[in-house]
């Protein structure tokens, strides 16, 4: 492993990181000893299908375990190896052969250290005290759980920083936010809680329609669980023999936001699950848009990109100071996938006359959506996405919304998050950026959960 005093970083004493190819470089000046030592490895299981991999973290391991086997293989790293043991074998070979090429042998002077004239001593630095780790109950994430959607006020998660946030309920209501603009529509009511970003679920045997959270469709459920962290909400419900799992993060980074969706069949038979989601455009600042919606309603412009599957909607400029922006809503499937992406952008179409999002008559069709684009009366954006789950088997769907400043700045984000991976790796990054914003504001995650549960 490396030596934390010779590195510009401090505090790196603390980390153990184990890197086999360093044992293999050792072999150039102590074979025997580097040879017994990368048997050792061995025996940890640090040797793969393609050689040794990159490391053995012994500072993050996982639960029950000593180390975290660091699953990759660096290519400069094998090939350095591969250097190494032949200059073992044939007596430093690569140098010989590096010094035989005419054009080092030119610059050889080069190579060579000055022997500096004059020495200037300086005083040796004392080691500086390490820095302690934070006890392992204040690092936690604080999460509060809701097992029943009817509480006398709403209890909210804030996530992300500027410039993109959003507020998720406890039900599965809320708002999302770039800088000043309202993304999609949001009306502060303590008791219908019913506006936001959803998706709807629909079981196409049963024919029995539900949404991930509680909102808006308010289907009971067999049990339910609402988990509001720091860095996440995650909705948990059972339905029947349909278990639904949705995870919701914020990335500022990339003004985004991605609610994964998985769906878990706990049947004995195949089922077929549509997942519908939803959100009304607005993309304006809110108060314009609760003063007349229907008139800023008139200024938005959708399109469908079906290589991407994904919608793109902008807002056209009233005046030469407004900088457009671009919203996409974008959907990564995997495997489990039957047909293709589908989308709509008519409310009308989507909800229905007389209708609300609690009963909207896209539910009652199966199959396709319309795929109405343009520039509509009512915009918003709604993706379905049909998926088979054999008996006992999960799958998983993520929505991503974001806004971009510039429309290839939107399809470079747009191909990005299309990715089914791009999900996992965006819960990583909010875990992981909420934990250093708040030790950037000196705030514990249950402080943080106290003031969360205060914006209620």
């Amino acid at each position: 492993f490396g030596v934390p005093d010779l590195a510009l970083k401090r505090g790196l004493g603390r980390e153990l990181v184990v890197a086999p190819y360093a044992s293999i470089l050792a072999a150039m000046v102590d074979p025997r000893a580097a040879l017994d030592n990368l048997q050792a490895l061995e025996h940890l299981g640090a040797l793969g299908p393609y050689g040794f991999r990159d490391a053995l973290d012994y500072t993050r391991p996982p639960p029950d375990q000593p180390f975290a086997l660091v699953h990759a293989y660096m290519a400069h790293h094998l090939g350095m190896g591969l250097v190494a043991l032949t200059n073992v074998l044939r007596s430093h070979i690569w140098q010989r052969r590096f010094h035989a090429d005419p054009m080092v042998r030119s610059a050889e002077l080069l190579l060579h250290e000055r022997i500096p004239r004059r020495l200037v001593l300086h005083e040796a630095q004392d080691d500086r005290p390490e820095p302690a780790l934070p006890e392992a109950a204040e690092d936690q994430s604080s999460v509060r759980r809701l097992d029943t959607p009817d509480t006398t006020h709403p209890h909210v998660a804030l996530l992300g920083h500027l410039p993109y946030t959003i507020m998720v309920t406890h039900c599965g209501a809320g708002y999302s936010r770039y800088e000043a603009l309202a993304v999609t529509r949001w009306r502060s009511d303590g008791c219908r809680d019913s506006t936001g970003q959803f998706c709807y679920l629909k079981d196409l045997g049963t024919g029995r329609a539900w949404s991930a959270g509680h909102q808006p469709v308010c289907a009971p459920a067999d049990w339910q669980h609402a988990y509001l962290a720091t860095d996440q909400v995650t909705l948990h419900r059972a339905d029947g023999d349909i278990e639904t799992r949705t995870e919701i993060v914020a990335l500022p980074e990339d003004a985004a936001e991605v609610r994964r969706v998985t769906v878990t069949n706990n049947a004995s038979e195949t089922r077929e699950v549509e997942l519908t989601s939803y959100g009304e455009l607005v993309l304006a600042p809110p108060e314009a848009d609760r003063a007349h919606p229907a008139f800023g309603n008139l200024f938005v412009e959708t399109e469908w990109h079906a290589w991407c599957g994904a919608i793109t909607a902008t807002r056209r400029p009233r005046s030469a100071r407004e900088s457009p922006l671009w919203c996409v809503h974008v959907a990564a499937t995997g495997r489990e996938r039957v047909g293709e992406v589908t989308c709509e952008t008519d409310r009308a179409r989507f909800v229905g006359r007389g209708r609300s999002t609690r009963d909207p008559v896209a539910l009652e069709r199966d199959g396709p959506l319309s795929m109405t684009t343009g520039a509509v009366l009512d915009p918003i954006f709604a993706l379905r996405v049909r998926v088979v789950l054999p008996p006992g088997q999960s799958a998983s769907v993520a929505f991503t919304t974001l806004i971009a400043t510039s429309r290839a700045r939107a399809f470079e984000l747009a191909d990005r998050y299309r990715d089914p991976h791009a999900a996992q790796r965006a819960l990583d990054l909010a875990s992981t950026s909420s934990q250093a914003e708040l030790r950037e504001l000196g705030i514990s995650p249950a402080l943080a959960g106290v003031f969360q549960e205060l914006a209620g």
